[in-house]
């Protein structure tokens, strides 16, 4: 069988290296060798060769620098020395980047060569973050509202890596309220100890959780409203009440899991309203029957979450934990210093420290509220 010519790649037209990278094809195929740049059969095929400059690889990469400058390593003076290689387009992403050589076919590589970025940098001790700049302008050539679901579940570990905030909570928003499931990243190659930190998928599963109570609270909270008033329209009024919950897609409550906030947000029984007031109805009624109530509960759960942020996520990583809480809670800015502007529970979901300490200083926020309403309470007497 006929082999492929290896693709000259130049990285580099100065370079004074050139970088024969190859793979094993068919792991079956015992006679799938080539003749080495040191002379010796090696196993595999060269798919490509890469001209590069030694120094920006020495300067760059710790394990370059290694190979380069070790006595016992035969790379230390060949001018072309072979590499192995999982893709091509990953190798050349990170070495072009180094070089200050990047082209436009490289902001719209695959989702799955990312990672092998990613895993390529790791691998060569490459400072992964000096391709954040890349990889901005690799995300400007997607449109966040075309990504589909399971593509933002590959965007996770990428955003969080090079740091794009705009990304990273624009795709933990929308699965937050777009995901009916447990949510959990994935992972298109087979490194898996590439993903994020553990309690990521956790605190976004928790703000899921958090906006489905709220959202559950709010449609419900009128039915408790009916059952402490005296008159006697609030048998009738309670049930065209549930008449029109049932709409929502909220009911029945059992089955209310199978969808995602955003469905029963979207629901034409949620933004279109209608409870049938009975005749005679009490203004209380029908204030509770009246789409003002269920409008204002759609508004302030669309606004409640707007995904995880990084910055606050860093932050909380740090020692200074405590100073975080105090800075947040007494300028009531939940977003200071950060890239994107949220609320308290993109803050508190955010939070990347401790679970004990977020519940110690909840208890301790409750504690005080407490006592200082007792205190006036204790005045009133």
């Amino acid at each position: 069988m006929a082999t492929a010519v290896p693709s000259k790649i130049v990285v580099d037209e100065k370079g004074d290296l050139i970088l024969s990278l190859y793979q094993v094809l068919d792991e079956n195929d015992d006679t799938e060798k080539f003749i080495g740049a040191n002379g010796k059969m090696m196993r595999g095929t060269v798919i490509a060769t890469m001209k590069v400059s030694r120094q920006i690889l020495m300067d760059n990469s710790q394990s370059f620098k290694a190979e380069f400058t070790g006595k016992r390593w035969v790379e230390s003076h060949a001018s072309n020395i072979d590499m192995e290689v999982d893709t091509v387009p990953s190798v050349e992403v990170v070495l072009r980047a180094f070089h200050h050589t990047m082209t436009d076919d490289f902001y719209s590589i695959p989702i799955f060569e990312v990672w092998e970025v990613i895993q390529y940098c790791g691998y060569r001790q490459f400072e992964v973050s000096k391709l954040n700049d890349w990889f901005t302008k690799w995300m400007e050539k997607k449109s966040f509202q075309t990504i589909k679901q399971d593509e933002m579940l590959q965007l996770l570990y990428p955003c969080y890596i090079f740091d794009h905030a705009k990304g990273f909570a624009n795709m933990t928003r929308r699965l937050a309220y777009g995901m009916s499931d447990h949510i959990t990243e994935s992972n298109p190659t087979a490194y898996r100890a590439l993903h994020l930190d553990g309690n990521v998928i956790g605190s976004l599963n928790g703000a899921k959780g958090s906006l489905r109570s709220k959202l559950l609270r709010g449609l419900f909270n009128p039915v408790g409203g009916f059952l402490t008033q005296h008159c006697n329209c609030k048998e009738n009024s309670i049930f065209a009440y549930n008449l029109a919950l049932s709409k929502t897609g909220i009911w029945p409550l059992h089955e209310q899991h199978k969808k995602s906030v955003q469905e029963v947000l979207d629901s034409a029984g949620f933004v279109k309203w209608q409870a049938k007031i009975p005749e005679g109805a009490c203004h209380q009624c029908r204030l509770k029957l009246s789409s003002a109530e269920v409008t204002n509960t759609r508004h302030n759960i669309i606004n409640d979450f707007q995904g995880l942020c990084l910055d606050c996520m860093k932050m909380t990583k740090t020692d200074d934990v405590d100073q975080d809480y105090w800075e947040h809670d007494l300028q009531k800015d939940w977003s200071i210093d950060c890239r994107i502007q949220h609320s308290q529970p993109s803050w508190y979901f955010s939070f990347m420290g401790r679970k004990t300490d977020m519940a110690k200083h909840k208890a301790q926020k409750k504690a005080a509220y407490e006592a200082r309403k007792g205190f006036w309470e204790d005045r009133d007497i």
